[in-house]
């Protein structure tokens, strides 16, 4: 089974480990979404970890978060002003979406140019997400971030 670390050490080895002669931008996009998706899979891991219960259950659980919810959540992370909001939760926030960003043009948008350079920065940024999820697992504010995009608002009427 693959795993979210899996998939940054892909993009890790696809952009510092390239020669400068196979460096090709269709490598470049596939490690900007690679890095996207490690994310991705790493906050859905840690939402379903908030859940006791058998492993196939997480995993499920895991499954169902969708990328736009997550996005709509970090984004509210974004917009929230008061109270504000721890600032690693806010760089994580503004991580994810600027990663998710980014694989929208890398996978979707052929007419926009993806660089190494691009590729480099956004693997930083994938990195940095990735030891913020890690510092932020037991903090509150992340376990609402993280529960935000599997609960329905209900209008009741």
């Amino acid at each position: 089974m693959i795993t979210p670390a899996d998939l940054l050490d892909y993009s890790v080895q696809e952009v510092l480990g390239a020669e400068l002669d196979v460096r090709s931008e269709a490598v470049a996009r596939r490690a900007v979404s690679a890095s996207y998706y490690a994310v991705f899979h790493a906050l859905a891991r840690a939402g379903a970890s908030l859940f006791v219960g058998d492993e196939d259950l997480r995993e499920r659980l895991a499954r169902s978060f969708d990328h736009s919810s997550l996005g709509n959540a970090a984004k509210e992370i974004e917009r929230q002003q008061s109270p504000l909001p721890d600032p690693r939760l806010l760089a994580l926030a503004a991580a994810l979406r600027r990663l998710r960003e980014a694989r929208e043009r890398a996978d979707y948008d052929l007419a926009t140019t993806i660089t190494w350079d691009d590729a480099d920065e956004l693997l930083g940024e994938a990195l940095s997400a990735f030891s913020l999820i890690h510092q932020l697992t037991s903090h509150p504010e992340m376990a609402h971030f993280l529960l935000a995009p599997l609960i329905q608002r209900r209008k009741r009427g």
